[in-house]
């Protein structure tokens, strides 16, 4: 009988050692809460930087843009000297650059139709096509 109070003794003091099912589940809570706060914080500050890494690269490529365009021009001028010297007139001069620069116009409007018609998602459209004309048959 000694035995088994004191048996039963020791397992009531096990238990009131153990926490409860209430109070795991409230740390598990409060644990989860923690990473969540945590996972925001995260979120926000590598928002932040894409922000200003987007910012910093919008404005280097319009600088980069800039500069191109003033290469451009320059290489224009050199030309149109390089023929003013070489004896073609000025008017013929000038109306080859202009064919120069309407040629690559034309390739420019030639590639851009080609990634606009991308931009339709070909490939998917044909597969969904595709599997209407499977499922009327």
């Amino acid at each position: 009988m000694i035995k088994e109070t004191s048996s039963a003794a020791g397992q009531a003091a096990e238990a009131a050692d153990e926490p409860s099912v209430g109070d795991s589940v409230q740390a598990l809570w409060q644990q989860l809460a923690a990473l969540a706060v945590e996972q925001l914080q995260l979120f926000t500050l590598e928002g932040e930087r894409v922000a200003l890494s987007m910012v910093a690269v919008l404005m280097l490529g319009l600088l980069s843009s800039l500069l191109l365009l003033t290469l451009w021009f320059c290489g224009q001028a050199l030309l149109v000297l390089l023929m003013l010297q070489t004896g073609i007139n000025a008017t013929y001069a000038i109306l080859s650059l202009i064919l120069v620069n309407l040629c690559g116009l034309g390739l420019v409007r030639w590639r851009l139709r080609y990634y606009s018609r991308l931009l339709r998602f070909p490939a998917t459209l044909k597969s969904l096509q595709a599997n209407n004309d499977e499922v009327a048959e």
